[in-house]
């Protein structure tokens, strides 16, 4: 099963996932995702957002975050449960 983090995807694969534990298979979920999609989106907020603006948005700790987050999480998508 994938899933793309949105309530439809959970949603969609609920039945194949009650289908599978009702003749004991095993489940596999994995989500894929851009791992450099983060780093194009705070390259251009950068460009956009005023000095006052990067200090409400906090940006290089919300970048430092976001880059230990989804780069970590790119290193091993699949799980078994």
């Amino acid at each position: 099963m994938c899933v793309d983090g949105s309530s439809y995807s959970y949603r969609a694969d609920a039945p194949g996932a009650r289908a599978g534990a009702g003749v004991g298979g095993s489940l596999y979920v994995c989500s894929a995702f851009d791992v450099e999609y983060h780093h194009v989106v705070f390259h251009n907020i950068k460009d956009v957002l005023s000095y006052q603006a990067s200090k409400v948005f906090k940006f290089e700790e919300q970048e430092e975050l976001h880059n230990n987050i989804i780069d970590k999480a790119a290193q091993g998508c699949a799980r078994r449960i």
